[in-house]
């Protein structure tokens, strides 16, 4: 798995190279679709969990009250590596209401110290976090990827200009677009186990990334490529939401400036032209990248700030 994640990481980095240096545009869409499509899952490997839920809690509880009490809020390194831990159980009260919420309260008290929030950024991109069984069929260690997504959204969202670097943010824009080109597994709420919900969080970490001022424009126009190509190749329904969060995104970034809404439209051109030779298939895969598709497109019209040729053509083609 590592070799995998590795290697194309490596890979997407030289092309993300050729496009900043302007060598690469208007196939970037083929290229990047090539490159999801070669991709094969593995079988699935056990995946290590947290076992101890009732502790986990407890523990968390504990690490709330002392700092809601406390005019100085700080947590220990090893209370932030255990709450990073407890971002893989399967159990909602352990992973949602638990080290979710505390982290998102830590972040809005400030409680971190640049040292700790530094090592958060990158302990959250790691091949046990982020990318953990990312290459197999679908598994457990879809929370600890998905979270660690959020994760990384929650924290810049209001984190200090100063603590981050731009190389870090040009880091975490590799991450997550070969992220995206990896994970295949779209489940939304999980019976038992609550929400995995990966394009929602996707959605939430491309609109903090798209608002660096540091990071350029190619960067951001090439997460977009990646996203666009990563829906296309969803086998599973994203029917939880999850249309109506990259719409969001999608329609943001379309109106920050012209060059993103032209590039919004070439990636939109291209999925439609790769469609006018297609004939139906008699395959759920078929059926639910068909349906993801539509139901993407319908969202993105409704969004009323969606530039007007964008609108335009969606409309176009959806009424064929």
């Amino acid at each position: 798995m590592a070799d995998i994640v590795s290697d194309l990481t490596q890979t997407v980095d030289r092309l993300r190279q050729q496009v900043l240096a302007g060598e690469v545009f208007g196939t970037l869409p083929q290229k990047i679709g090539q490159l999801i499509s070669d991709v094969k899952l593995q079988p699935a490997t056990p995946v290590s969990l947290p076992t101890d839920a009732v502790t986990a809690v407890g523990r968390i509880r504990d690490i709330e009250r002392r700092v809601k009490r406390s005019p100085h809020p700080q947590i220990t390194d090893d209370e932030l590596d255990f709450l990073v831990q407890q971002l893989a159980s399967t159990k909602p009260a352990v992973r949602d209401k638990g080290a979710f919420f505390l982290l998102s309260d830590l972040f809005q008290m400030h409680a971190l110290t640049a040292g700790q929030s530094q090592w958060l950024f990158k302990r959250l991109q790691a091949p046990d976090t982020m990318f953990s069984h990312i290459t197999e069929t679908e598994n457990e260690a879809i929370f600890i990827r998905s979270f660690s997504v959020m994760i990384i959204s929650s924290m810049l969202y209001g984190l200090d200009d100063d603590v981050l670097t731009t190389k870090d943010y040009e880091a975490l824009a590799l991450s997550l677009a070969v992220y995206m080109m990896l994970e295949k597994d779209g489940r939304g709420y999980v019976d038992q186990s609550g929400w995995a919900h990966t394009y929602t969080h996707v959605g939430n970490l491309l609109d903090e990334l798209v608002n660096v001022k540091s990071l350029k424009r190619a960067h951001k126009f090439f997460l977009q490529v990646v996203l666009i190509e990563a829906w296309r190749r969803m086998d599973t329904p994203l029917i939880y939401g999850e249309p109506e969060r990259i719409a969001s995104f999608l329609t943001h970034y379309a109106a920050m400036n012209q060059f993103y809404g032209r590039s919004l439209m070439m990636s939109l051109q291209n999925w439609q032209q790769s469609l006018l030779q297609l004939r139906p298939q008699e395959s759920i895969t078929f059926w639910n990248q068909w349906y993801n598709r539509s139901r993407l497109l319908s969202a993105l019209l409704l969004q009323p700030d969606l530039p007007d040729p964008i609108h335009d053509f969606i409309e176009d083609i959806t009424e064929v």
